[in-house]
């Protein structure tokens, strides 16, 4: 019999399939696969990513690969409490 997966084991998954969703046919974002991702999906935390590629790019390729990605993830979670705090009690009043 399967295990449930975790609320966290959950939350990875759910965001390898954001990358995947967002990658080219190399397993990488370009600057402007990056740039749609980030508008689409981390609207709420980032607001401007004209110089966050090149900072996210810590290989310097040219590309964003999911390793990339997920320090960038990380880093989000952990400089933006106040925000992932209001944004888990907006989701919860929605349920109620």
């Amino acid at each position: 019999m399967a295990q449930e997966m975790t609320a966290l084991e959950v939350s990875v998954v759910a965001m390898f399939g954001v990358f995947m969703q967002h990658q080219n046919a190399e397993g990488k974002m370009t600057r402007d696969q990056f740039s749609s991702m980030v508008k689409t999906e981390l609207g709420r935390f980032i607001k401007d990513d004209t110089e966050l590629f090149s900072d996210i790019d810590l290989d310097k390729d040219g590309f964003v690969s999911f390793k990339e990605f997920a320090v960038l993830v990380c880093t989000i979670a952990g400089c933006q409490h106040e925000v992932l705090q209001k944004a888990m009690e907006e989701q919860q009043k929605a349920k109620e």
